[in-house]
């Protein structure tokens, strides 16, 4: 049995130091069990290893070894086992492969279901669910988490002019400034449309203005077929004032509900003040 599991011949096998069958990563460990064995802190081991073919492979072998001793405790020799469990291995190995092969696929469509497919930014949906995070992670901080909703001035007419395809590459450009001008831990998202969210945690209302207003500059020197702007409505949500309003927690509808109606209505103001501007609320 050991031949065929070690790919030897009788003769072969019994020339050489099981030491030198053991796989030189594994080969500590089983010498330290071996030592304790012999000075008797432990009486038996057990342990996986790996074992080298004269062909260079690997085999993988349970390896059991108990110390025989006399009367009066001293050693006599060892009883050793090893089970071949390569087989084992390979099913374990491959079944964590799978596993993480599903983890991978699981991703890629929770990524799929979460991102809108022309930009890559986050989908309305993903942005409500961040939404109410945002505001009870705010909440429990008590810190401020301001919201900037933009919207694309005469995007209609650019699509008119140049077609829909020019029109959805210069929605990707300017996604792309978007994700440029604004700090690592900012959350954006397409929000419908030609329309786009940030979420600004952690940002009074000076520094939210100057973050809406170095964007809409950016997006203007885009390098499109016709210059876009953005138009820009800036709420900040602080929770203690909610919390006094009672807006913390609406009686109706979710808890984002206030503050992004008041971004909404800070955008339209921008709107009707001419566009390509930045409005608070």
């Amino acid at each position: 049995a050991a031949c065929r599991l070690f790919g030897q011949d009788e003769a072969a096998l019994l020339a050489r130091h099981f030491q030198s069958l053991t796989h030189p990563d594994d080969l500590k460990v089983q010498s330290c069990h071996v030592i304790e064995l012999a000075s008797g802190e432990i009486d038996d081991f057990q342990m996986e290893a790996r074992y080298l073919r004269p062909d260079g492979g690997l085999i993988w072998g349970l390896l059991s070894v108990a110390a025989v001793r006399s009367e009066a405790g001293a050693l006599r020799y060892f009883v050793a086992q090893i089970q071949d469990i390569s087989n084992q291995k390979s099913l374990i190995a491959e079944l964590s492969q799978r596993k993480l092969e599903l983890e991978q696929a699981n991703d890629s469509l929770t990524q799929l279901a979460s991102r809108d497919p022309l930009t890559g930014l986050l989908n309305r949906r993903a942005l409500r669910e961040r939404m109410a995070q945002e505001i009870a992670a705010a909440t429990e901080r008590g810190t401020p988490l301001a919201f900037v909703m933009f919207d694309l001035d005469h995007f209609k007419d650019y699509n008119d002019a140049f077609g829909h395809l020019q029109g959805d590459i210069a929605l990707r450009e300017v996604a792309q400034s978007l994700k440029q001008s604004t700090r690592a831990v900012d959350i954006i998202g397409r929000f419908g449309g030609e329309e786009f969210l940030l979420l600004l945690p952690e940002t009074d209302a000076v520094e939210a203005v100057q973050i809406a207003e170095r964007t809409r500059a950016n997006v203007a020197e885009l390098s499109l077929l016709h210059p876009l702007t953005v138009s820009a409505g800036v709420h900040v949500f602080h929770p203690e004032v909610a919390a006094a309003d009672g807006a913390a927690l609406p009686s109706e509808g979710p808890a984002e509900t206030v503050p992004l109606a008041q971004a909404d209505i800070a955008l339209y103001r921008a709107k009707h003040r001419g566009r390509n501007r930045v409005e608070s609320i």
